[in-house]
């Protein structure tokens, strides 16, 4: 698991607006569910851009932005429904069932659009054409992963962006 001070060590974490070097501003704790709906608490990085005055949280790979339950319990419910599990009898998760058939929705929709980003990405800044035959009869997760695993160079470790920010 990358922890607070390695990550500030190791990495330059980027501003999700103007693209400057973020400097650590504090934490903040937060907490997320596991599939048995018992909360977990943990830090999440508050960064800084001097740039532009930005101060975007700084998640790890097991909170995703916007949702209380972890990531790991949100794919698994995803991607049991994706493989044809009906949603209502799926085990091993306490949230409700519409909080479930919401996460399915969002990620059909937004998956999809990553999909465009990613060929986008691809074509644009690496000259890099994926045959449609390699993309046929795929699943939008197995899409996703075999797309994002064609870019020359790609970090999974956490998410920068909007979520939990201010300005002052």
């Amino acid at each position: 698991m990358l922890t607070v001070s390695r990550m500030m060590r190791c990495e330059n974490i980027l501003c999700p607006r103007c693209g400057s070097i973020l400097k650590l501003h504090g934490v903040h704790r937060r907490h997320c569910l596991d599939s048995d709906s018992v909360k977990h608490y943990g830090w999440v990085v508050q960064g800084h851009c001097v740039a532009c005055s930005h101060y975007p949280s700084v998640l790890p790979d097991f909170i995703m932005p916007h949702k209380h339950y972890k990531t790991e319990v949100i794919e698994s419910v995803v991607s049991e429904s994706e493989s044809g599990r009906i949603i209502e009898h799926l085990g091993g998760c306490a949230a409700d069932v519409s909080t479930m058939r919401r996460w399915t929705r969002q990620f059909k929709v937004r998956g999809a659009v990553a999909v465009g980003w990613v060929l986008a990405i691809l074509f644009e800044l690496y000259n890099r054409h994926i045959s449609a035959l390699k993309l046929k009869n795929k699943k939008l997760l197995e899409l996703l992963f075999s797309l994002v695993q064609e870019l020359p160079c790609w970090c999974n470790h956490l998410w920068c962006g909007q979520h939990n920010s201010h300005n002052p």
